[in-house]
């Protein structure tokens, strides 16, 4: 072989050793950017605590844009079905009714007022949710079908189940950790900061959460209390009859 080959196969070795270099060095990057957090939710007795809505943070998630959602909240069993959910600001819900007897959706929450009249099976269009926030929701029928809807408007989010989420892919920097629960003492329940160099040592992160024997009911708002009066009297005008 002559000297220019040797030459050649040298330079070649070196820059396959270069792009190889390169490249872990830019997994080790990516690595070190990204990162994945297990948080636990518990109440105030130990006990994991289904259902709280975990939110995430921070500059760069904020500069993320999903696309929007359709998503769904069933009516099973005089119940909603989820009662508890999570979505992106701008994001839509169906809520079908799958008992065999009808349901009023209604909400008097700020972010969105809206009713669903009395019906059966599903309503032609799906509700749109345009602002942050919560959103309680009810049937004017049975008064023990609640529901929660939270909004979220530039974080990521998780409902936690069996008290735990975990979130992949976070960025290297600080993040706000936002938790609401149906039956918190306030809305949100708690908001702490995580440093960016933190998050290697979650395994998994643990919060404590007080929480009420019933959820949580807001003051009425004097929409929701002239509804409520104009229901009461229209249930005593059919006593009467």
């Amino acid at each position: 072989m002559s000297a220019v080959c040797h030459q050649h196969h040298r330079l070649l070795l070196r820059w396959r050793c270069a792009l190889l270099a390169g490249a872990m060095l830019l997994l080790a990057v990516a690595a070190a950017q990204a990162a994945t957090a297990t948080f636990t939710v518990v109440d105030q007795h130990g006990v994991p605590l289904e259902q709280a809505v975990i939110t995430l943070a921070s500059p760069a998630i904020a500069a993320e844009k999903p696309a929007a959602v359709t998503h769904l909240m069933d009516q099973a069993g005089k119940r909603f079905v989820p009662d508890v959910i999570a979505i992106n600001k701008g994001d839509s819900i169906r809520f079908p009714n799958s008992d065999d007897i009808r349901h009023h959706v209604y909400s008097f929450s700020v972010p969105l007022t809206f009713e669903l009249p009395l019906y059966s099976g599903e309503p032609e269009n799906p509700v749109r949710f345009r602002e942050a926030g919560t959103v309680v929701v009810g049937c004017n029928i049975h008064d023990r079908m609640k529901g929660y809807i939270y909004i979220v408007d530039g974080a990521r989010h998780a409902v936690t189940v069996k008290g735990m989420a975990t979130f992949a892919d976070l960025p290297a920097e600080t993040l706000t950790l936002t938790i609401y629960h149906p039956q918190a003492a306030s809305d949100p329940a708690l908001t702490v900061q995580i440093k960016a160099g933190e998050l290697a040592n979650l395994r998994p992160y643990q919060i404590e959460l007080k929480t009420n024997a019933e959820p949580n009911t807001a003051a009425m708002s004097e929409l929701e209390k002239k509804f409520q009066l104009l229901r009461h009297g229209a249930h005593q005008d059919m006593h009467h009859q």
